[in-house]
């Protein structure tokens, strides 16, 4: 259950990330309409420009709002990772300590002067 919880969640991240940009990208596309609509003495960009310039600020402002999210999944994955490598390692040592501590065959003395 947890790890469909977190899945859902890293997909509701990906789709706001990428909805972020492209609300950015139409708030500068929009920005002349506003200008011109409200007779603001603003200044008057290109709306290509100014889409641009707004998937940059959205594309900042994904990163800083959605950026959280993605670490801490990333660090779950990790620690997940990192748990199941030293399970089989705990599992591993046990036999090897086995074979370290099985008793060696006596071994023949030398005769004295040779």
């Amino acid at each position: 259950m947890r790890t469909l919880i977190i899945g859902l969640l890293q997909i509701v991240a990906i789709v706001g990330f990428i909805l972020m940009i492209v609300m950015g990208a139409y708030m500068g596309y929009a920005y002349e309409q506003l200008v011109a609509a409200q007779n603001i003495a603003g200044v008057a960009i290109d709306p290509v420009l100014g889409a641009v310039i707004g998937a940059v600020g959205g594309l900042v402002a994904a990163v800083i709002t959605f950026g959280v999210v993605f670490l801490l999944i990333d660090i779950r994955a990790q620690t997940k990772r990192t748990a199941q490598v030293l399970e089989d390692l705990a599992k591993r040592r046990p036999a090897a300590q086995a074979a370290a501590q099985a008793p060696t065959p006596p071994q023949p003395t030398p005769a004295p002067g040779t």
